[in-house]
């Protein structure tokens, strides 16, 4: 498994490397887990929102649908079917990295 920032292509953002998060990819996690019961605290998130200011300013500079590094636009037809900026691997990464929650 490697850790891998949100986007596909990152210089349309104007993002750096470092504003942005990190999700884990690679065979050992699964693309589908998003469909799983995921609890998560509202502090984990207002953390991973201090951690990355810029990358949750950019999330909500575009409040019409979804954001596609690949067409670097939001709220087209292909860019609502973006995965993205899903906060489910964004969480779960960090929570993993900083050894929260059980795995059971």
């Amino acid at each position: 498994d490697k850790l891998t920032h949100v986007y596909h292509k990152l210089e349309p953002t104007g993002l750096s490397d470092e504003q942005v998060p990190r999700r884990k990819q690679g065979p050992d996690w699964p693309t589908d887990y998003i469909h799983t019961w995921v609890p998560l605290r509202k502090t984990w998130a207002a953390e991973l929102e201090t951690k990355y200011p810029e990358f949750f300013q950019f999330v909500r500079s575009h409040p019409n649908g979804r954001y596609s590094s690949d067409e670097d636009a939001s709220g087209t037809w292909k860019s609502d079917r973006s995965l993205e900026e899903e906060f489910g691997p964004i969480w779960l990464a960090d929570m993993c990295n900083e050894g929260r929650g059980e795995e059971q």
